[in-house]
């Protein structure tokens, strides 16, 4: 097996991911794809593939986005079967020969594997944003469980594995889309209809050290915005047509209505400017729910503007810091 891990710039948790990653007969080679070159990461790099010449790494003249990295690291791998790995996302033992386990039951599965979010260990408002990414990750996950369709429908990557050819086969097409979060939806998109099937595999077990800042949280939601118009534009004949003005229908009238008055770039400044404050506050005095409720809505506000504002074309994006003014 081959495991394929996309980075840029994140040495140290590079580096952990492979150690992790090595340490299973099952695995013939671990690619480790610079997006882009880091003398850092390829010095540290080097150095371990001196003790295990299983590490191979791919270098991109440019950052491309970890859609087009891992793309890369499957046109160099040499094995059929790809096990694609996050940066941030340690195997626990045993992990690649699980995924290797699980496709001797058919030729046209995409395996999905889980990675429970590490708890944050502080009270800062840098936690929060962990919090919330990873109460929508089990969420996607009870989906999974529910619906095996759900797999490739909303496939979230991070640890996952698929036969190289599948994956080779719809390459082409993933270069249509642009530099967003929501790569993973749209590869899995394409392979279900490539004729694929998902399954979701709760034992084979890898754990995800998310962080972000606020910022970055926000900035990262906006861009899922932009990606959602992105997929519905790709994939129309699956999903619809999307209406950006549309509000979620889970959240109270009272939110929504809170969300459509965030058109308003003062308005908008305001809202995430006290939901920031008041996230901060109960993140400070350990009221995580509270703090994770302020933060998700704060994402929900950024994921609106991002949806009717931004260019899903213009893969250029920019860092939406100016677009979700008042990010904090």
């Amino acid at each position: 097996m081959s495991v394929v891990i996309p980075t840029y710039r994140r040495p140290h948790l590079v580096i952990r991911a492979v150690r992790a990653a090595l340490d299973d007969p099952a695995v013939g080679e671990v690619l480790v794809v610079l997006d882009g070159f880091d003398a850092e990461t390829h010095t540290r790099l080097g150095e371990l593939r001196r003790r295990d010449e299983r590490i191979r790494i791919v270098t991109l003249d440019r950052n491309c986005g970890q859609g087009r990295a891992r793309t890369a690291g499957a046109v160099a791998a040499t094995r059929e079967l790809l096990l694609l790995l996050d940066d941030d996302v340690i195997a626990t033992s045993g992990l690649a020969t699980g995924h290797l386990r699980a496709h001797t039951a058919a030729d046209n599965l995409v395996v999905l594997g889980y990675m429970p979010t590490v708890p944050p260990e502080t009270r800062r408002l840098s936690a929060v944003a962990t919090m919330v990414y990873g109460h929508g990750y089990e969420i996607a996950c009870r989906r999974y469980r529910a619906n095996p369709d759900a797999v490739l429908d909303h496939l979230w990557g991070g640890n996952f594995s698929v036969r190289r050819t599948a994956y080779l086969a719809v390459s082409d097409e993933l270069d249509r889309f642009p530099r967003l979060p929501g790569e993973d939806r749209d590869l899995g998109l394409r392979l279900r209809r490539a004729g694929l099937r998902g399954l979701f595999d709760p034992s084979l077990l890898a754990f995800h050290h998310h962080t972000r800042s606020w910022a970055a949280m926000l900035t990262e939601a906006a861009r899922m915005g932009a990606c959602d118009r992105a997929l519905h534009a790709l994939h129309r004949e699956t999903l619809g047509p999307l209406d950006p003005d549309q509000t979620p229908s889970y959240l109270p009238a009272a939110l929504q209505l809170l969300l459509r008055a965030s058109d308003a770039p003062a308005v908008r400044s305001l809202e995430l400017g006290t939901l920031h404050a008041a996230a901060g506050m109960a993140a400070t005095v350990g009221a995580s729910q509270t703090a994770r409720r302020c933060a998700f809505l704060a994402t929900q506000v950024a994921n609106r503007c991002g949806r009717r504002t931004l260019s899903w074309r213009d893969t250029r994006l920019p860092s939406a810091d100016d677009v979700v003014a008042g990010a904090g």
